[in-house]
């Protein structure tokens, strides 16, 4: 039937698949026969295929309903901060991430953020991809569109690749769509953010601005009268923790050097960080940088 060969093509579209599961794929899986045994007490996002013609359209039909299913992509994060800003500020942009087919999943840390991955990887049998240097081309705002790099470094990092010819490349494709160019990069080395900070000016991106340390540096300028520029923009979370962290757990990590399970803080006390950058929207010129360093009791 055509409505069992789009599932099956959209299947394979998203995920490598090896040839035991290509198997069932062809011999033995009737997804019209599934979707029939659907009954109103299954959840929403498996109800609504049962009204799936033959004409329909997958995707359209996921925007249309507002549904996470079919999943597209799926973006890892650190933790609840991330799951809950990215789809809230992506939205105020406009874009959906439900209507997108993006889940959010909070890997629970920078280290399990790698460890989830590869065990996700494998498990789905997903696409390879580029790991070090991440873009997004053309963000619709108001004003117009902006470009966006996040880019690794390397200095007391895991060992990698220079993210200077992967930023060198994305840098050149975005400017064929706009000017204002946005990089997070994500290092531990003051001396290594600076230094790109200036390379990368002198390729013509708007804002460089330093994540990773999770506290907020005041060395907030413009670099070459073009970038802004800061070493780390801070973090939001718990005002009394230990990055994000609860005291009891860190401090026992610390004192035994034991892997330990961190949990999140909860003292009712919140920090917000972050910086607040004027971009001229036709040359992708930075004009000014400021800090925002908020902290109120709930």
């Amino acid at each position: 039937m055509k409505l069992v060969e789009k599932l099956k093509d959209y299947e394979n579209s998203i995920f490598n698949n090896d040839d035991e599961t290509q198997i069932l794929l062809d011999n033995n899986i009737n997804y019209y026969d599934a979707i029939q045994l659907f009954d109103k007490t299954c959840v929403v996002n498996l109800r609504w295929l049962k009204s799936l013609t033959e004409d329909s359209d997958l995707k359209i039909m996921r925007e249309e309903h507002y549904l996470k299913f079919p999943i597209e992509k799926v973006l890892l994060v650190e933790g609840l901060t991330e799951e809950t800003l990215l789809p809230a500020f992506s939205k105020f942009l406009g874009h959906d991430f439900y209507q997108k087919g993006i889940q959010v999943i909070p890997a629970g840390g920078k280290s399990q953020v790698v460890k989830m991955y590869y065990r996700l990887s494998e498990e789905l049998k997903f696409h390879e991809l580029n790991t070090y240097v991440a873009k997004v081309e053309g963000v619709e705002t108001a004003k117009g569109k902006i470009g966006v790099i996040n880019a690794l470094g390397r200095n007391f990092m895991p060992v990698m690749d220079s993210p200077r010819y992967g930023v060198e490349k994305a840098i050149a494709e975005i400017k064929k769509e706009t000017n204002v160019i946005f990089m997070d990069f994500h290092a531990e080395a003051t001396a290594e953010k600076l230094c790109f900070a200036r390379y990368f000016s002198e390729m013509g991106i708007s804002a460089f601005v330093g994540t990773h340390t999770h506290v907020q540096t005041a060395d907030e300028m413009l670099i070459n009268n073009r970038t802004a520029y800061i070493s780390d923009a801070g973090f939001c979370g718990d005002a009394e923790s230990i990055i994000g962290m609860d005291y009891e757990s860190s401090i026992r990590h610390m004192l035994t050097m034991l892997p330990s399970r961190f949990e999140v803080a909860s003292s009712g006390k919140v920090c917000v960080n972050g910086v607040l950058i004027t971009v001229d929207a036709e040359t992708g010129i930075a004009e000014a940088i400021e800090r925002i360093n908020i902290k109120k009791e709930l």
